[in-house]
């Protein structure tokens, strides 16, 4: 099967200044005035320019909690995932790139190996809506899987027997065996980095 490389756009939200609580009434008002003079920038205040998103940037799900990175520089004894984002698994890989192995930060060789619990996004191209038990989990929805991608921010998934999933537009959470398998797509190039065999998917 051959996943098509797709992106799909975020849109930025403005921020709309709120308007100053007004003045209570004094007897002098050329004080006042010279007070509102004194207070009020003298240049007016640039626009936010809106930043465009890719696959670099730092987004992330938007529902439950987000491990920061220094969660995963100490393995768990008590059997449970280890609660990790993608900036754990963060590379000196651009798009388009082959994986080589003296890139592997302390970070990772700690995690390769362990159990995990990372959220990110279904990649869009799966062919199945229901009983879906292999899929790149990407970091959001603007990373490509194939030519244009970046291979640390894809999680290829394959789900233990008897486990599957549905297709959906929401981040999901995902736990289970994650170790440092790059997969190499037919252009040559590195398409991901990191395997997982899942075991729950929420």
């Amino acid at each position: 099967m051959v996943l098509i490389a797709v992106a799909c756009c975020v849109s930025n939200s403005g921020c709309q200044d709120e308007a100053p609580a007004s003045a209570t009434s004094r007897p002098n008002r050329q004080a006042e005035a010279d007070q509102s003079q004194a207070v009020r920038p003298s240049e007016p205040a640039a626009k936010t320019s809106p930043q465009s998103a890719d696959c670099e940037s730092s987004t992330r799900p938007s529902a439950g909690p987000i491990a920061s990175p220094a969660s995963a520089t100490a393995l768990r004894s008590d059997g449970r995932p280890i609660p990790i984002t993608f900036d754990d698994l963060h590379l000196e890989m651009k798009e388009d790139s082959v994986f080589d192995p003296r890139l592997l930060t302390p970070r990772i060789k700690l995690l390769d190996g362990q159990r995990v619990r990372i959220r990110g996004f279904i990649f869009p191209s799966i062919l199945q809506q229901k009983g879906i038990t292999r899929f790149p989990l990407v970091k959001n929805t603007e990373c490509k899987f194939g030519p244009g991608g970046i291979a640390h921010h894809i999680i290829m998934v394959d789900l233990r027997p008897g486990v599957s999933t549905s297709f959906t537009v929401r981040p999901i959470a995902v736990e289970g065996l994650l170790t440092v398998r790059p997969w190499t797509g037919p252009d040559g190039m590195t398409w991901t980095v990191y395997h997982m065999l899942g075991e729950k998917v929420q």
